[in-house]
Order: structure tokens, then C-alpha cells, then sequence
């Protein structure tokens, strides 16, 4: 894999004029073409760092094998904040500007109570303050998740976004993108608190281990787990996503694994048997002259000859036929 990403050395141009420019570099020499430019450091740094993670996933890269750095037009590399912040003195301009007096009154006129739209104006400055979003971009952000929740849910709004905040900091998401992402897991599940947290489930399984380039492939795969369960069996959703994504191959990929399972399931009805059926499958298909197919056609024929009732016999004559 190195012998890949020395010879994309090769292909490096260079960039045109943009007031922030950032490279993907491996060691010390920029990946490619991989050269983001942009009039909004955090924006060229986020492009940089969305890629740095989809190329430390599909080469089994360690984690600071690959670097983005930022160039000023005239001194040249600049040190890097691991947040798309701009610490070191650099001027990051706002490309929509918004008077604080108009922040002010958008987010009382949202509120309808002048009170809690100052309060909603302390929050959102603090983060301005300290350079994670631009004040139009936090209004805006702020606004659509009171606006989904209602004007008498201020507390989960500020909850949310905060939370939306610290989730575009991870990921290296736009405000709205992250705000985006946690309303559409909230919708899905009718609740705040289980949104939430299967958002941070998805989180922790964006990892060089699975075959998923960002948090909305893993997000979407565990909503299609969730939608086949039941959303209203949430526990037992996340139980088999977190059992299908831990039990994969190294290097298969989830999406696949999960269609697997659910051809199983159809037939089974059962998630603990799937799961069980599912390991034993894997361990068929690491064998020499097996592939992952053959595994499950094998295992959807004698369920259908023997019975899902019959799960242990079934799982039985597997096992002797592939010798595990």
C-alpha cells in the first residue's frame, strides 16, 4: 500500500491562488493532487481532513502516517491545529458576515422572548470567540434546530447544539452538516436522547478496521439495521449492528455484512441465532478456497432444507462441512 502512496507523489500540482491552502501530505511530500484550496481555512482544512481519514482507512495507515498542512502564499507552511481553528495569528475571513445587532434580534424573533434569544446569543459567541463557526452559520444552525424542536424546547435546542458543536469538531463537519446528522437520527427514533446516542454510535465505529470512508456510511447503515429490527427495538438494533461490524473479516465490508445477515434473519426471525450463524459463516469464508457466497448460500440451504426451527442441526452439518 506504502508502494501506492509513493507513487501518487508523483502526480502533485500546484494549486491556484486561494487565500487558505492546505496539502495532504505523506511524509513530507503532497499526496497526489490532493491540494485544498479555499477563501475559508476551515473549509480547505476540513476537505484535507475528510480525505486524510478515507486514506488512512483504505490503507491501513497509523494515524499520523498522513498530515494536513497549511500554506501561507508567502511563508510558506504554516503549524497545524488538529481543530480548524486558525491559532497561530492568521486572518480567517467570514465570507457572510452578519452584524451582532442582526444576530441578536434572529434569535429573539426565533425565541419569541427576548431573554432566552440573549442567552441563545451568549452561547452562540462563545463559539464565534472562539473561532469554531462563523456567527451566520451559528444563528442559522441554532434557529433550524429550535425551529424543528418548537420555541418551548429552548433547553434541548441549546443541547443539541452543543452537541452539534462538538460533532462537527470531531468529524471535521460543517455546523449544519452536523446539526443535519443528529436530526435525522432524532426523526428516525421519535426521541432526543436515543438519536443522539446512536449518532455517537456510529462515531465509534469509523475506524481503519471497517469499510466505511465517513460517519454518514456508518450512520445510514445503522439506520437500515435499526428500520429492519424496529424502531421501537432499539437495544436489539444496536446489537446487531455493533455484533456485524466487530465480527467482519478485516477489510470486508459492512454494508455487505449486514445484507448478509439480513438474509438470515428473513429466514431465521431470530437476531441471537443470526448472530451465531453469522460467526460461523465468517469463519467458513477464511478458509482457503471459500469465499463469503458460497459461506451463506451454504447456510440459507440448510435452513431452508432443515427448518429454522432446527437451528442446531443446521448449524451442525455447517460445521462439518466446512471442517470449524
Amino acid at each position: 500500500m506504502k508502494t501506492t502512496l509513493t507513487s501518487l507523489l508523483l502526480l502533485s500540482s500546484v494549486s491556484s491562488f486561494a487565500n487558505c491552502v492546505v496539502e495532504l501530505q505523506y511524509q513530507n511530500n503532497v499526496l497526489g493532487q490532493n491540494i485544498f484550496s479555499s477563501q475559508v481555512c476551515t473549509d480547505a482544512m476540513r476537505d484535507c481532513k475528510r480525505t486524510q481519514k478515507m486514506y488512512e482507512m483504505n490503507h491501513m495507515l497509523p494515524a499520523n502516517e498522513l498530515q494536513c498542512v497549511r500554506f501561507d502564499s508567502t511563508t510558506g507552511p504554516i503549524p497545524n491545529d488538529p481543530i480548524p481553528n486558525d491559532p497561530t495569528g492568521g486572518v480567517v475571513t467570514d465570507p457572510n458576515p452578519m452584524s451582532r445587532y442582526e444576530a441578536l434580534r434572529a434569535l429573539e424573533d426565533a425565541e419569541g422572548d427576548s431573554q432566552q434569544g440573549e442567552e441563545n446569543f451568549d452561547l452562540i459567541m462563545s463559539y464565534v470567540r472562539n473561532g469554531d463557526i462563523f456567527l451566520r452559520d451559528g444563528v442559522q444552525t441554532y434557529n433550524k434546530i429550535l425551529g424543528y424542536l418548537g420555541s418551548n424546547n429552548t433547553d434541548s435546542a441549546r443541547r443539541l447544539f452543543k452537541e452539534s458543536m462538538a460533532l462537527s469538531v470531531r468529524q471535521y463537519l460543517t455546523a449544519k452538516d452536523a446539526s443535519d446528522l443528529i436530526i435525522k437520527n432524532i426523526k428516525v427514533e421519535g426521541d432526543v436522547n436515543q438519536g443522539l446516542d446512536n449518532v455517537k454510535l456510529s462515531e465509534s465505529y469509523i475506524d481503519g478496521s471497517m469499510n466505511a470512508s465517513n460517519i454518514y456510511m456508518v450512520n445510514d447503515e445503522f439506520i437500515r439495521v435499526l428500520k429492519r429490527v424496529s424502531i421501537s427495538n432499539t437495544d436489539s438494533a444496536r446489537q446487531l449492528f455493533k455484533a456485524l461490524a466487530n465480527g467482519r473479516r478485516p477489510g470486508s465490508s459492512l454494508s455487505r455484512e449486514i445484507d448478509n445477515a439480513f438474509k438470515i434473519l428473513d429466514i431465521e426471525g431470530n437476531i441471537d441465532q443470526t448472530l451465531e450463524n453469522m460467526k460461523l459463516i465468517n469463519q467458513a469464508a477464511s478458509l482457503s478456497g471459500v469465499n463469503m457466497n458460497e459461506a451463506v448460500n451454504t447456510m440459507i440451504d440448510l435452513l431452508k432444507r432443515y427448518g429454522a426451527s432446527n437451528t442446531s442441526t443446521v448449524q451442525q452439518k455447517f460445521k462439518k462441512i466446512y471442517r470449524i
